[in-house]
């Protein structure tokens, strides 16, 4: 165990994909772009980023990011401190089975369940 100092999550989205721009109030995020493209959005600041690259999210910063591969992207995500996984399990649903895509989250369902997990939702997803 990491005594909750960090969590490691791999975000498997189809092009398109971008979650609500949002605030993480405890965490720090590290993005690393596993397989395809994606546009990382911190702050005022854009990133465009292909497999091997790595973007930096600070806690209280707002940030979204866009998958723009049409074969869709691979996303690992360092979360530091832990328990920001516990908001995935309220919202995800797990796949059936290996190499399934999950379905998209419910947007309103995310934005209505944030304040507990101190995420604040800023803005819609990247066009």
């Amino acid at each position: 165990m990491t005594d909750f100092r960090f969590s490691l999550m791999e975000f498997v989205h189809a092009v398109g994909h971008g979650p609500p721009h949002h605030v993480h109030e405890d965490e720090e995020a590290v993005w690393f772009v596993l397989e395809g493209e994606v546009t990382f959005f911190v702050g005022d600041q854009r990133h465009d980023l292909t497999a091997g690259q790595v973007a930096y999210g600070p806690r209280g910063v707002p940030h979204s990011y866009l998958v723009r591969s049409h074969e869709g992207a691979r996303i690992g995500v360092l979360f530091s401190p832990a328990c920001v996984e516990e908001f995935f399990r309220a919202n995800g649903t797990p796949v059936a089975e290996a190499g399934d895509l999950p379905p998209e989250f419910d947007q309103a369902t995310v934005m209505a369940s944030s304040a507990p997990f101190h995420l604040r939702v800023t803005g819609a997803p990247p066009p």
